[in-house]
């Protein structure tokens, strides 16, 4: 009787484990009994039976047929579970990438702070340095005010000194004056006691601008 596959419906025969058209294995259940069909036929010829080699010791079963391996029943599944392990790991390398980025942006803005704070000082500190230099500037004028009045008195008492240097060179001429008068006159007296009228009125003459000059400015 002739045999036919329970899933695809072709034509087994005996002895096969495997449809050759859709790969299923053959089992018990998997193959149906068709009744024959008597067809009138004439006897065959008797025939030689086949030469059978001497290392074939048992008959050999047919090949089964490769299977596509998305026709298999564990692929599903793998790929189900591929697809799950490669989600899982996208999620996990998310996660992964989300907490760095936070750490990185946690320690950030703690450099930012600390940076805020110092700039903060900085200014602090610029302010109270602008202060003193503005204090220092006051204080330098008030020193240059201060120079500026002294090299007024300065100058003041060097007129002064040149002034009274003046005055006593002049009352120095004067003494000499003042001296050659008098020694002048001293002279015209010795004259005069000697009777000597020419010398004495020589001499008179002679120290007579000096007199003049040395009496020009008493009081």
């Amino acid at each position: 009787m002739d045999m036919i596959c329970v899933n695809c419906g072709g034509q087994v025969e005996e002895g096969w484990r495997f449809c050759r058209l859709c790969g299923r294995e053959l089992a018990v259940s998997a193959v149906a009994e068709v009744p024959a069909t008597p067809v009138a036929t004439a006897p065959p010829a008797p025939a030689s039976p086949p030469a059978q080699s001497v290392f074939d010791a048992s008959p050999v079963a047919p090949r089964a047929p490769r299977r596509w391996i998305w026709k298999r029943r564990w692929f599903p599944r793998v790929a189900v579970a591929t697809a799950l392990l490669a989600l899982a790991g996208g999620l996990a390398y998310t996660v992964v990438n989300d907490v760095q980025t936070h750490t990185t942006l946690t320690t950030t803005r703690s450099d930012l702070a600390a940076t805020t704070a110092r700039l903060h000082s900085t200014q602090k500190d610029l302010a109270s340095t602008r202060q003193t230099l503005a204090g220092t500037q006051t204080e330098l004028s008030g020193t240059k005010q201060e120079l500026a009045d002294t090299k007024q008195q300065l100058d003041g008492v060097r007129q002064t000194v040149t002034d009274q240097t003046k005055q006593l060179q002049d009352n120095a001429t004067e003494i000499n004056n003042l001296g050659t008068c008098l020694t002048g006159v001293a002279t015209a007296i010795d004259d005069a006691s000697v009777g000597d009228v020419s010398a004495e009125n020589a001499e008179l003459t002679r120290i007579a601008p000096a007199c003049r000059a040395g009496l020009r400015n008493l009081p």
